[in-house]
């Protein structure tokens, strides 16, 4: 066990150059909070890898207790918020992918319900009130 999460932070560290790379390439104004975030995750994974370098017992693993199948539908889910984000919209994708995250997180409908069009609504106020941000608004607008 301890052999994947070794391979598992050094994953994550490579993600972190890499991004770091990237982030290289936008303006200098743009880029200093990526570049900040490539770092930051670059040595979170270094501290993570030390911490699981000192563990002995290789069978204490940091991901025991982990619910693989919520972990999936959240990866999924993410995936898919993002593919429907500019055809269907900020506000729509955002409610159902919250209330589908929620109820596959084990919350009741109801609550995923009034979480998801609270977030919503939030969401609403900051940006587009406030900031004056542009939201993609997809087809139901």
């Amino acid at each position: 066990m301890k052999k994947n999460e070794i391979k598992f932070g050094l994953f994550i560290m490579a993600a972190s150059v890499f991004y770091y790379a990237v982030s290289s390439s936008l303006p200098k104004e743009a880029g200093y909070y990526p570049k900040f975030i490539g770092v930051m995750a670059l040595m979170l994974s270094a501290i993570y890898l030390v911490q699981t370098a000192k563990t002995d017992n290789p069978q204490a693993s940091q991901f025991a207790g982990i619910n693989w199948n919520q972990l999936f539908l959240i990866l999924g889910l993410s995936l898919v918020y993002i593919i429907l984000l500019k055809p269907v919209g900020y506000f729509a994708s955002t409610f159902l992918y919250l209330v589908i995250a929620l109820i596959g997180l084990k919350t009741s409908l109801r609550n995923s319900i009034f979480v998801a069009a609270g977030t919503g609504v939030f969401m609403f106020i900051i940006f587009k009130t406030f900031l004056s941000v542009p939201l993609p608004m997809g087809i139901f607008y």
